[in-house]
């Protein structure tokens, strides 16, 4: 994504500061990957344990490909975000919070995870790595959502069906 973008930042920098070090005492192999264009110098310097930070990545698909999980609790900013339908539609867990998945059609549960808080976004995130099956059974279920309301082809039949109509 656009790591300019303020609330991009917010997330990461929340992820860090609030979730990070819990999550690896629990999950002492677990890694951080944090990718987007216009990596701010914060991130670019940052130097924290099992934490890589991509300022450029070529192929977002190969690079998503073995990841399982997109962790991006949101406290501002407003809109649909495009990587997560991008991350749905490879079957990945999306955890976030409501702002996070304001304008995406599905269920918290069935095609992410929703969270507020702090001991809540812990809790999802927690379960999640740990359950392997919970996390299949959300990509399935997230990538079948983004191909029924999401895919352009789908929504040029739907846009058809409009203007025939018209």
């Amino acid at each position: 994504g656009a790591m300019d973008w303020l609330p991009n930042q917010e997330s990461v920098r929340w992820v860090l500061d609030h979730l990070w070090d819990r999550l690896v005492v629990s999950h002492p192999g677990l890694h951080f990957y944090i990718a987007g264009r216009n990596m701010p110098r914060w991130l670019k310097e940052l130097n924290r344990k099992q934490v890589s930070v991509f300022p450029d990545i070529p192929d977002a698909d190969a690079f998503m490909s073995d990841k399982a999980i997109l962790l991006a609790p949101y406290f501002s900013g407003g809109g649909m975000r495009v990587k997560f339908i991008e991350a749905m539609a490879r079957k990945k867990t999306v955890i976030t919070t409501g702002i996070g998945a304001e304008g995406i059609e599905g269920r918290d549960g069935d095609h992410f995870l929703l969270a507020q808080s702090e001991e809540g976004l812990l809790a999802v995130t927690d379960k999640c790595i740990r359950d392997a099956a919970l996390r299949e059974a959300i990509g399935d279920k997230a990538r079948s959502l983004v191909a029924n309301k999401y895919d352009s082809r789908r929504i040029a039949e739907k846009l058809t069906e409009l203007f025939a109509k018209l």
